[in-house]
């Protein structure tokens, strides 16, 4: 069993609710706010994904994000990579934060670095439907400025290739079986 992929972009991107957080309001995208599929370089190697700008016309501050409903079987891991294009000349760097029911399970500012490749185990939220938030925000200085930032590839995946840790395969089985029926398209190897 390799794992399943359960939720990978494109498709993700037509089932999330985007927006902004202001003054701890979500509102809906504005005042420059983007959330796109998108190419960009970053530390010399392109990627394509989830392009989200935090707003940066009519106000200071300010967070965009996509939010997605997933259905977490056990075992279940959030992978993606984040980064700020190369071209991106006057950025002080993005924070990029992942947030699950409303709770912050990773954050970090990232400048022109290249792609920070991650895995988050979401063995916490098993067997639920949980709020799956990817935020993009200015930095501790607020400063929106060429925050050209890149989610890619964003999956939640499921089975030994997801925690690598021994998961067998009647709990495979089950997983699939839990994805299925929310309607994702599932492959066991």
């Amino acid at each position: 069993v390799t794992g399943v992929q359960t939720c990978a972009l494109p498709i993700c991107l037509l089932y999330g609710q985007t927006g902004v957080r202001f003054q701890n309001v979500d509102t809906p995208l504005g005042n420059g706010a983007v959330v796109q599929l998108a190419s960009i370089t970053a530390g010399g190697v392109t990627r394509s994904g989830l392009f989200i700008h935090p707003p940066y016309q009519g106000q200071v501050g300010g967070e965009t994000f996509i939010e997605y409903q997933v259905p977490l079987p056990r075992a279940a891991a959030l992978q993606f990579g984040v980064g700020v294009a190369d071209n991106a000349a006057c950025t002080d760097g993005v924070t990029f934060r992942v947030s699950v029911n409303g709770t912050v399970i990773w954050s970090q500012h990232v400048t022109q670095t290249g792609w920070q490749d991650v895995t988050l185990s979401l063995a916490a939220y098993a067997d639920t439907t949980a709020a799956l938030r990817l935020t993009s925000h200015p930095g501790p200085a607020n400063n929106a400025s060429c925050d050209w930032s890149l989610w890619s590839p964003v999956r939640v995946e499921a089975g030994p290739a997801a925690l690598a840790s021994g998961v067998n395969k009647e709990e495979a089985e089950r997983a699939k079986k839990i994805l299925e029926e929310a309607g994702a398209k599932v492959t066991i190897k």
